[in-house]
């Protein structure tokens, strides 16, 4: 638990720093055999800073509430839950219809209440 406790800070410290390649070097190994660690953070580096927005984590570190460790199948599982804030900044004015695209997400979220 120790272990996965100080892999999640360094996983959300990466995100904070903006250090792509820091979270891609945390992502589970099988992960890649669906796509590539390169292909990861140039996503990555699209998603938070692009030529129409920046995205940016609020605070430098998070409180993390960890779940009972489970073992199923032989294989270790835990829930992490956190609650997040980011800024996002957006290099030009967008529209009424843009701003309703983007936020709809967001809104999905709140329903689920995740």
């Amino acid at each position: 638990m120790e272990q996965l406790k100080l892999e999640t800070k360094k996983f959300y410290e990466a995100h904070y720093n903006m250090d792509f390649d820091g979270i891609a070097s945390l992502y589970h190994p099988n992960y890649f055999e669906k796509i590539t660690k390169e292909e990861i953070t140039t996503k990555l580096d699209e998603q938070f800073q692009n030529d129409k927005i920046g995205i940016r984590f609020v605070f430098p570190t998070m409180n993390f509430t960890f779940g009972m460790l489970q073992e199923i199948e032989g294989k270790k599982y835990c829930v992490i839950s956190f609650k997040n804030t980011f800024r996002v900044n957006f290099i030009d004015k967008l529209s009424e219809e843009e701003v309703q695209k983007i936020l709809l997400p967001f809104k999905l979220i709140q329903k689920l209440n995740l």
